[in-house]
């Protein structure tokens, strides 16, 4: 027996966020900024100082902030932003 068709149009997949090439390419705007590795991955880095990374999965990009910083941006975008469970409390990376 064949299907019906739809008569709705499906709707776009949204596709979130941006590569890490695009963030690398923002970032390299910054001065000082720097490409280098953490842990085996890309990063970028700030007189040898992390400032981002991407986690092994290659897919979620690892930001270092502050501790106060990193309780607005969980706080304001819950679906976006989470916490590593292996970084310590101190470290302030997300």
């Amino acid at each position: 027996m064949a299907k019906a068709k739809r008569n709705t149009p499906r709707k776009p997949k949204v596709r979130r966020g941006v590569s890490y090439a695009q963030v690398q390419a923002i970032a390299k705007e910054l001065p000082e900024v720097e490409d280098s590795t953490s842990y085996g991955t890309p990063a970028l880095k700030v007189r040898g100082t992390l400032l981002a990374r991407l986690k092994e999965d290659g897919e979620t990009l690892v930001l270092k902030t502050t501790l106060a910083d990193r309780t607005l941006l969980l706080n304001g975008a819950p679906d976006i932003f989470f916490r590593l469970s292996a970084i310590r409390v101190d470290f302030g990376a997300m």
